[in-house]
């Protein structure tokens, strides 16, 4: 499935996977979950796959609630990364919640500090964090 396919091809380029990664078991994971969220069986949640000229190049997920739009994944191709695709996609995602006055939010792995830095260049802010994740929110 190419929306698995992506994740797995972009972490791999950007040499975050771990040397016991099982890519098997993570396919078989993910991708039920990604086919859960294409059926529309996850409340609020829409996947979407991006495409360049009609070719696919990323994956999309976006959780909308009544107080937020999240940016829940983001993953481009790496033969497409850097060429402005995703800095589109979260300013049109920021516009939106802010036109509908909600929170513009997302959570990026610590171990992807290129992924951060597009965030904050783009007017996010730390606001929170976990053991593997920084938690960012527009102001």
């Amino acid at each position: 499935m190419f929306l698995t396919d992506v994740v797995v091809e972009a972490t791999r380029d950007q040499g975050r996977l771990a040397a016991d990664f099982d890519e098997a078991a993570f396919r078989h994971g993910f991708g039920g979950r990604t086919e859960r969220e294409v059926r529309g069986e996850i409340a609020g949640s829409t996947t979407y796959v991006i495409e360049v000229d009609g070719d696919p190049v990323g994956r999309l997920r976006v959780v909308r609630t009544g107080s937020s739009v999240e940016l829940a994944g983001l993953q481009l191709l790496p033969h497409v990364q850097s060429g402005g695709i995703g800095s589109a996609i979260v300013r049109q995602l920021m516009d939106e919640a802010t036109t509908a006055g909600l929170a513009f939010e997302l959570e990026v792995e610590k171990d992807n500090p290129r992924a951060r830095a597009l965030y904050e260049r783009l007017g996010m802010h730390l606001v929170g964090e976990n053991d593997t994740d920084h938690h960012l929110r527009a102001t």
